[in-house]
């Protein structure tokens, strides 16, 4: 970190060893008075700062679905579907990696009431909180489903739009969860960069011509954001899409020259930002 943000470390360490954010996300379906004092993520119109954690256990509006705790990081994808998709559409719409709910909340939130999400979770033991977060949430247009990338070849071109939220070496996280400093190792930056070659790989056939692939992790790694764009950019099926950001927002800019052309990629730092640690990039299938 010290060679990616230079004279900016100091500023970096200070912000990870602060209090972390708390931040909603309301379900525009559940209209309530949630949070009056709470002010507005800028790349997210359903996004809220909290001014401290309250005791979300105990409130009913949670469970009925009113609103989602969300990092706001991540709540960019709001920003990334508005300028890549035509929300109007009836859209068919796969969340590869979509345990606890998050995003799938997020991407249902966008939707027609025809259009299509599915969201799948790899893992069984994580699928009983997706779905509950997803019944709580209350959009009928969803189907989970828990299966590998690779099996998803059979729906060639079915999707409009992909979002792949990648299992990664959590740096981000370290502000929020503690078990991700614990878990971190240079081996598991290694590891999580393979598999997501892997994942990126078996699941492009499902998805169209001129659909669209959104790529996102919580880490700051390298190898699994820049590296993984110079990679994707030696794929033929793949274009760069630049998403227009206002400068005010903090988030940095990542260009990565290729032979192909610009690649582009969306950090946060928790020193430029008001959230954790992420990094998206969006791409057309050509």
């Amino acid at each position: 970190m010290k060679v990616q943000l230079g004279e900016a470390f100091p500023q970096f360490v200070e912000a990870i060893n602060a209090a972390q954010v708390t931040s909603i996300r309301l379900n525009p379906r559940k209209t309530s008075v949630v949070f009056p004092e709470a002010t507005q993520i800028p790349w997210s119109k359903w996004g809220k700062y909290l001014k401290e954690r309250p005791q979300f256990a105990a409130d009913p509006l949670i469970f009925g679905g009113a609103y989602y705790v969300q990092e706001a990081s991540s709540m960019f994808l709001s920003t990334a579907l508005a300028q890549t998709l035509n929300l109007e559409e009836d859209l068919k719409v796969l969340d590869l990696c979509a345990a606890p709910g998050g995003k799938s909340t997020l991407i249902l939130s966008h939707l027609t009431d025809n259009s299509l999400l599915v969201a799948n979770e790899l893992l069984r033991n994580r699928l009983p909180s997706l779905l509950e977060n997803l019944t709580r949430w209350g959009a009928h247009n969803r189907i989970v489903t828990s299966g590998e990338a690779s099996q998803f070849q059979a729906m060639q071109g079915f999707f409009d739009a992909l979002v792949i939220d990648a299992p990664c070496s959590g740096e981000g996280m370290f502000r929020k969860d503690y078990k991700a400093v614990n878990m971190w190792s240079e081996g598991l930056v290694q590891s999580c960069s393979s598999t997501q070659r892997q994942i990126l790989d078996e699941i492009a056939p499902a998805l169209k011509t001129e659909g669209i692939l959104i790529y996102s992790t919580c880490t700051f790694a390298p190898q699994e954001n820049e590296q993984m764009l110079s990679w994707l950019s030696e794929k033929e099926a793949f274009q760069s899409i630049k998403i227009n950001i206002p400068a005010e927002w903090g988030i940095v800019e990542e260009a990565v020259e290729t032979p192909k052309g610009t690649f582009y990629g969306y950090r946060f730092y928790p020193h430029k930002i008001k959230g954790e640690g992420f990094f998206m990039a969006c791409f057309r299938k050509v």
